[in-house]
């Protein structure tokens, strides 16, 4: 029997009505069951595919690729394939990707393999690696976007197309089961590279050794509002945060001393849980957001979403989830959150050529110390543990963001001002091009505008030489 795509399988589950059900036969250029090479370079030639791939194909076992895992909800696959509004989806897919990647190095940590930063973050995790492995399950073959039946959808737009059938699986069947199934998935493509254990490491005499004055011992909630050198200050008068903030972590005060000594060897951050750290926090992010922002997105049926779409487009550009993110990425506010963990009590700032070192860390270290630390406990104490203890920490300030009472930065009140006005004025113009009535120009005669496009009247002619 012929290789079938996910959608494929279950097309008795799809209503007719939708255009995602079957496979778009004039897209199919190598059959599904051609080999891998043949399949991940059928695209080579087409110009929205440019590059081709930066490096050789690896070689390949028998039963590569491995079965798309059973995802049985055949409305979260149309959703994560065929409409724009998969923002949650493809948050929670590309986290993932990031996080199957760092674990199987983790997993196959070797002094002899190639380092990891250069070799992997900029190639296998990108866009045109993604965008290819979409073309092993034939993905490009559904209805994914606007483009005609015969028409490749863009590279760009496949590899968004994977990472929200990545979250699609991560949603149906849990997190564990994705990561299993990338994990021999990128097998191949990994197998040359892992992470030294001494990656990113220092002497010991090397590091500062000062001890930190009793002027800076302060509480939790202090190190949100107090004015430090370098960290910009936070206005948390609309925050509603509770008393008990940020509350406790859900491990005892020996694993947590055990959980710093681990993450900061020697006074620094462990290479490896550093990598891993913003894979991490994203996927923790866009776990709580979405539990958070219930904006619709998932469809029952095309009724059901025509119905929806006046009430969702409302809500959607009031609380537009991709503001949220960003306010909750920002340094301003993850660079106190460090703080807040006392991760400046385990590491020291080195001074080159001074011989004398700070108290303080820099904000940047101060993240990425606290981007380790969920990186520590999603390793060893999985998933479900990271969330319960996240959950109360950021929860007050996604609350907060979603009110539009609380903005970390001027430049992200003014950028979402700017897109929100980008939303609105596509809708408008979306409403206008489906309830508009005029009748079509007759055969043989263009209009103004479209002649000008293509050179034939006067004032067009000139535009067009440019383009040229």
């Amino acid at each position: 029997m012929p290789r079938q795509t996910p959608l494929e399988r279950l097309a008795d589950r799809i209503p007719r009505t939708y255009r995602q059900r079957n496979p778009i036969p004039q897209r199919m250029r190598v059959p599904l069951d051609s080999s891998p090479a043949d399949i991940l370079t059928q695209m080579d030639n087409i110009h929205s595919w440019q590059p081709p791939l930066a490096r050789p194909l690896p070689e390949f076992p028998p039963s590569y690729p491995p079965e798309f895992p059973p995802v049985m909800d055949a409305e979260l696959l149309c959703l994560a394939i065929g409409s724009p509004h998969n923002i949650r989806l493809e948050w929670i897919g590309d986290t993932i990707v990031k996080v199957a990647v760092y674990e199987f190095l983790r997993e196959a940590r070797s002094p002899s393999r190639l380092p990891l930063e250069v070799d992997i973050n900029s190639w296998i995790v990108g866009e045109s690696v993604l965008a290819r492995l979409a073309l092993l399950y034939g993905l490009h073959l559904h209805e994914c976007g606007q483009c005609g039946d015969s028409d490749i959808p863009k590279r760009e737009r496949m590899c968004r197309v994977f990472e929200a059938f990545v979250g699609a699986v991560a949603t149906s069947l849990g997190m564990p089961v994705a990561i299993r199934w990338l994990g021999l998935l990128f097998q191949p493509w990994l197998a040359p590279y892992g992470i030294a254990p001494s990656y990113n490491q220092r002497p010991p005499w090397e590091l500062a050794s000062q001890p930190i004055p009793d002027a800076f011992n302060r509480s939790q909630l202090d190190w949100l509002t107090v004015e430090l050198s370098k960290y910009s200050d936070l206005d948390i008068s609309h925050v509603h945060l509770p008393a008990d903030y940020p509350g406790q972590a859900p491990m005892s005060p020996e694993d947590l001393e055990s959980m710093m000594q681990q993450v900061f060897r020697d006074g620094r951050i462990d290479g490896v849980y550093a990598s891993l750290g913003e894979p991490v926090f994203r996927l923790v992010i866009s776990t709580l957001i979405v539990s958070r922002v219930d904006v619709g997105l998932r469809l029952n049926s095309a009724e059901k979403f025509k119905a929806r779409s006046s009430s969702w487009a409302s809500a959607y550009f009031l609380c537009r989830p991709q503001n949220i993110r960003e306010g909750m990425s920002c340094i301003e506010l993850l660079s106190r959150f460090g703080l807040v963990c006392g991760v400046h009590r385990y590491m020291r700032l080195t001074m080159p050529g001074r011989g004398v070192t700070g108290w303080y860390i820099s904000p940047a270290q101060s993240k990425k110390a606290f981007f380790a630390l969920m990186a520590y406990v999603f390793v060893n104490k999985g998933f479900e543990t990271l969330e319960t203890w996240m959950a109360p920490f950021f929860g007050p300030w996604i609350d907060a963001l979603i009110r539009e009472e609380f903005t970390p930065t001027p430049k992200l009140i003014q950028l979402r001002a700017e897109l929100h006005a980008r939303e609105a004025r596509k809708a408008v113009r979306r409403l206008a091009s489906h309830s508009s009535s005029r009748p079509a120009a007759p055969p043989g005669k263009q209009s103004v505008a479209r002649a000008r496009y293509r050179g034939i009247h006067p004032l067009g002619r000139n535009l067009n030489a440019r383009h040229k």
